[in-house]
């Protein structure tokens, strides 16, 4: 915050000065913004942390203190030493998913509308499908917890970490010895909850994620090393809308856990840390001495919202 006081400011995306803000409680952790208004959840001090909902102008609605949700939600996402690499944060609808590594708290204006633990999870469309901690059954809901639909035992690729274009199953292929033999990936419909094509075999060196739109599904595949420091290739694919072939394909140099991000007709990988290769969506190539310093934040008319340790900056993408 400012003058020794936590607060939210609100900056012109175009020219960068604060047009707005208000004081808040507590030191802010995480923030999200949407038009029915302002998310943060409290960085956790002394084992307690809580979320809250403003106006767009600032007017507090509504508060919730996690360990009211319960044990496992309090345990899970509310770790000072770990919250910053394990607490996500993700729109959906008109409202937020937060996520660890084996809990899930949905919020929109009205408050929350489902807190509970779960395998793992995927934020897509307008719905966010987790997998029950104790059923291992999908099950995918609006924000306002509704439940769409919901599926058999099924593994999912996509972790808690990132927003995802399309949801994918996977499942292991055996040999008559019982050996895998190799994985087969497929398309559920984020709407139904109907599985459908079957995805090109391209995830056999290690990990991947997705990320995206739904219009420019990617996946990026990131090669395992042993040790957590050595760099590793990082293959993106673009993928079509329905994940049924790929578009194309460019490996370049990276980490081995890599943020990636698609902001506009480019596709931002981080190959070292705060160090970002573009790479052009529709064609996968490398524009020119592409690349950018610092964490992007939003897009705005191409351009990208990118913090760094001297601030807030605008970066014109090459």
């Amino acid at each position: 915050g400012l003058e020794d006081r936590p607060q939210i400011l609100v900056l012109d995306p175009a020219a960068g000065g604060a047009v707005g803000g208000w004081d808040v409680p507590r030191d802010v952790a995480m923030i999200g913004s949407s038009p029915q208004g302002v998310v943060t959840i409290d960085k956790p001090k002394d084992g307690e942390t809580t979320v809250r909902w403003y106006e767009p102008d600032g007017t507090a609605v509504w508060t919730q203190d996690l360990a009211s949700l319960g044990a496992d939600i309090d345990t899970f996402i509310n770790d000072e030493d770990k919250f910053g690499y394990r607490v996500n944060l993700s729109p959906v609808g008109d409202g937020f998913v937060f996520s660890s590594v084996e809990a899930v708290v949905a919020v929109n204006r009205a408050g929350v509308s489902y807190a509970a633990s779960c395998w793992s999870l995927v934020v897509t469309g307008d719905v966010y499908a987790c997998v029950d901690f104790e059923s291992g059954e999908l099950v995918a809901r609006a924000i306002d917890g509704t439940q769409r639909w919901s599926g058999p035992e099924v593994t999912i690729v996509q972790g808690v970490y990132q927003r995802a274009p399309i949801l994918v199953s996977e499942e292991y292929v055996y040999d008559d010895k019982y050996t895998v033999e190799s994985m087969d990936y497929a398309v559920i419909d984020a709407v139904t909850g109907v599985q459908g094509p079957t995805l090109v075999e391209i995830l056999d060196r290690g990990r991947a994620d997705l990320m995206g739109t739904p219009e420019h599904p990617m996946l990026i595949e990131i090669e395992r090393q042993d040790d957590y420091d050595d760099p590793t290739t990082i293959t993106v694919h673009a993928l079509a809308p329905d994940g049924s072939q790929v578009l194309w394909s460019t490996e370049i140099q990276g980490l081995q856990y890599a943020r990636s991000v698609l902001v506009g007709e480019r596709v931002l990988i981080e190959v070292a840390h705060g160090s970002w290769t573009v790479i052009a969506v529709a064609t996968g190539e490398i524009p020119g001495g592409g690349g950018m310093v610092g964490a992007p934040a939003t897009e705005v008319d191409g351009d990208v919202i990118a913090s760094n340790y001297g601030g807030i900056e605008r970066i014109a993408l090459p």
